[in-house]
């Protein structure tokens, strides 16, 4: 009796053990198939033009993901957009209406294919989401919606800044001075125009020109003044 008992105890726990471990792939499968993608509008796609560079207009302009995996398009701009897709066949697939700016929209497909997409606000602002089958989920370590093999830096996330963004590598802008007057931008009241540099108010980025002196205050400015350290009698 004792035998049979042990035998059944052991069937149990065998059984309950099997099952953790299904329950438990279930779960991985889950958390590694279900990805979120991130798009964002491009900076400046609100004018035409980035449809012809090599960004495009959307970040990133071609975004794979898997059935079941959640696409966040996230209005990042300063002006409204909509995210939307309309089928070969003419059928609509998803359309956000207007996102405006903070805001952002989802969409999970359930059908393997690719579909294109745009803003009916600005029409040449275009890019293409590609769903695949679960069975080949595409990887994203760092989590920055720059899949690994495109994704310089897979295991460091992308810094959105405006800079860089499609290279999936953190990093900062760098100092700009627009007017080359050696002020950086951020600290020149007049980044657009250079410092003159003459000993006046070097620091403050602007044009600028030297306010006539009188050092013996006699009324006649210096460079006039025969002698600027000696008042006129």
């Amino acid at each position: 009796m004792n035998i049979v008992w042990a035998l059944v105890i052991a069937s149990l726990i065998f059984t309950s053990n099997v099952f953790a471990q299904e329950v438990s792939k279930s779960d991985s499968v889950e958390t590694e198939y279900n990805l979120e993608r991130v798009i964002i509008p491009a900076t400046g796609s609100s004018i035409p033009g980035c449809e012809i560079t090599e960004e495009g207009c959307y970040i990133p302009k071609k975004t794979i993901t898997s059935i079941g995996g959640k696409i966040v398009f996230s209005n990042t701009d300063n002006v409204e957009h909509t995210f939307t897709a309309i089928s070969s066949e003419g059928t609509l697939v998803f359309d956000s209406g207007i996102v405006n700016p903070g805001n952002s929209y989802e969409w999970v497909p359930i059908i393997k294919g690719e579909y294109p997409f745009n803003c009916t606000i600005h029409p040449w602002m275009t890019g293409t989401i590609i769903v695949e089958e679960i069975q080949n989920p595409p990887k994203d370590i760092d989590g920055d919606g720059i899949l690994d093999d495109v994704d310089s830096c897979p295991t460091q996330a992308e810094t959105i800044n405006g800079f860089e963004d499609t290279d999936g590598c953190p990093d900062a802008v760098p100092p700009k001075d627009i007017d080359g007057d050696g002020i950086l931008d951020d600290v020149d009241s007049c980044p657009t125009q250079a410092e003159t540099v003459n000993g006046f108010e070097d620091t403050d980025g602007c044009p600028d020109a030297v306010p006539p002196k009188d050092i013996d205050g006699d009324g006649i400015l210096d460079d006039v003044d025969s002698c600027p350290t000696q008042a006129e009698t």
